[in-house]
Order: structure tokens, then sequence, then C-alpha cells
């Protein structure tokens, strides 16, 4: 399929949910689900519409899949506005770490016990799975910022911060697959780079820019100036956090 082909077969397909949204919510399958239906009617299982080389695009598919998801958890993260002293965000830490770390776990000696894989391939099948994903489970998560739903609540903001508790564990696994990872030095850069700074410092700076942009927004709108619609101010925070991050 060439780029226009592209363009009117994703129309046709937004144009179709769209129009038939309100039968999609009152049924027991939720839109993404449809869309996952119709990504395996045209995909090469069925129709074989769409021919999508992975491999030979897996830059470009690395980085779609990034900002697929920067911008899915910061639109869930949006939608909690409890005070950080709240007793559901306590639940959602709990079911984000200790008991991800015991789910990895079990998902760990399930695979080896089935599958015969060697433990680090184990550990890392382990910790793509086991992390929930807010999109799939939009039935049960918080549905908009008047949402303070307890278990809402702990199950949305769960569902934001497993990404970030289960990707030291995929780190790991990538380090004992790796020749060379008996050395030392790896676990000591492993513990400090993949552990400690990534979360301790994917937090602090997605707070602090958050709550920087947050007040200065706030204050040119008491002072009535002129600045951006907030769209383009969720999109330009999701970028530098983002990136801030990475860099």
């Amino acid at each position: 399929m060439n780029f226009l082909a592209w363009t009117a077969a994703t129309g046709g397909l937004l144009l179709l949910m769209s129009l038939a949204s309100g039968w999609i919510h009152r049924g027991p399958v939720t839109s993404f689900g449809l869309y996952l239906l119709a990504g395996i009617l045209c995909g090469p299982w069925v129709f074989n519409l769409l021919q999508i080389d992975i491999i030979g695009h897996a830059n470009l598919a690395a980085h779609l899949t990034e900002i697929a998801m920067a911008a899915s958890l910061f639109i869930t993260g949006l939608k909690l506005r409890l005070p950080l002293n709240a007793h559901a965000w306590r639940v959602g830490v709990r079911l984000a770490f200790p008991a991800m770390l015991l789910t990895v776990g079990g998902m760990t000696l399930l695979v080896h016990w089935i599958t015969g894989f060697d433990w680090a391939l184990s550990l890392a099948f382990g910790a793509i799975v086991a992390p929930t994903d807010p999109v799939l489970a939009s039935l049960i998560s918080v549905n908009d910022a008047r949402d303070d739903d307890a278990l809402r609540v702990a199950l949305s903001s769960e569902a934001g911060m497993n990404d970030g508790s289960a990707l030291p564990l995929l780190m790991l696994a990538l380090l004992l697959l790796a020749p060379e990872s008996m050395d030392i030095s790896h676990w000591g850069a492993w513990a400090l780079k993949d552990v400690l700074w990534a979360i301790a410092g994917g937090l602090g700076i997605g707070y602090l820019l958050g709550r920087l942009i947050g007040q200065l927004a706030t204050q040119l709108r008491s002072a009535h100036e002129d600045i951006a619609p907030n769209d383009f101010l969720a999109l330009a925070l999701i970028a530098l956090s983002y990136a801030a991050a990475q860099a």
C-alpha cells in the first residue's frame, strides 16, 4: 500500500469507529479491541492487505511505539487529580512495585517450566507481559479528572507506573543474555543507571517540569496574557519531559 492508500484506509477506519461509537460504548468490546481486530483482519493472517516489515523498519517502529506510550501514559496521568497523600496512590504504588516484582517472578518461573527457556529469556518474557495496559483496561480505569473512585484511581496509577517498574527487570534480563554480563561493572551500571536513576530521575524530571510549566501557565493566564492552547501545552510537556529524561 502506498501513502494515499494508507491515508484512505486510516480515515475510513476512524470514520467508521466514530459513527459507531454509541453502539461500541454499549457493547462488551472496547474500541481498542475492535482496532486490534481490524488489524488482524487486514494483516497477513487473514486478508493480507497490510504488509509491514517490522524488522526492516525497526528504528521507525521503536520511535512510533515510544511516542504512543508517552502520549497514552501522559493522558492517563492527566485524569488523576487526587492529592499525593490520597490512599489510592499508596495502593497503586504497592501494585506497581512489590506486586509487580512478584508477578514478574511468578511469570518467569511459569515460562521456564512450560517452555524450557533459560532464566534470562524467561525473565525478559515475564517483564514484558506482566505490566497491565491502561488502554486495554480503559473500562475499569479513571474516566476523567472528576472521577475519584479509589479502585479506579489505584488501577490507573498502577497502569501508569508499572512500565517504569518493569523496565529495570527487562534491562536485567538483557544484561544476563549478554556474554560479558559476569563483569561486576555491568551490574553496578545496571543498578545505578537502570534502577536508581531511571526511576528516581524519571519521576523527578517529570514532576519538576510539570510543576514549573503548570505554575508558569497559571500565572500567565491569571495575568490575562495570551498563551498557547492547552493541547499544545500538553504536547510540549510530553516532548520536553521525555527528551529530558532520556537525555
